[in-house]
């Protein structure tokens, strides 16, 4: 699962800018919907603009947390040298996991957004 994140993060690299300004949109979003319409179905339209929100945010935390070469331990190294890099491809498995939540929530909650928009209710 780390391979797959890091090769996500390499790629999402070169967009990070459109993400930021996705990010940055998707924050201007949320109080432009809640001013626009009052009552319901603005508080519909401040529910998609948040998933837009999260889906930036979780894209972001993806590139920054995964874009850097993969610690490697070299036949050389010294024991604690080789600690160092195990606590740190912990880490970045852990970070991984949550990561993967992460998105899965993501997705749930703009699942949730998108059949509220369309039920009406």
């Amino acid at each position: 699962m780390l391979d797959r994140f890091h090769r996500l993060g390499r790629r999402l690299w070169r967009w990070r800018l459109v993400l930021w300004a996705m990010c940055v949109l998707a924050a201007l979003a949320v109080p432009a919907a809640a001013l626009a319409r009052p009552g319901e179905e603005g508080a519909r339209l401040v529910l998609l603009a948040l998933a837009a929100l999260m889906w930036a945010i979780c894209l972001l935390m993806t590139t920054y947390g995964f874009s850097r070469p993969l610690p490697v331990i070299e036949a050389g190294a010294g024991w604690l040298t080789r600690l160092q890099i195990r606590c740190r491809r912990f880490g970045l498995r852990f970070a991984a996991l949550l990561t993967a939540i992460l998105t899965l929530l993501v997705a749930y909650t703009s699942a949730r957004a998108i059949f509220m928009l369309l039920r009406g209710g």
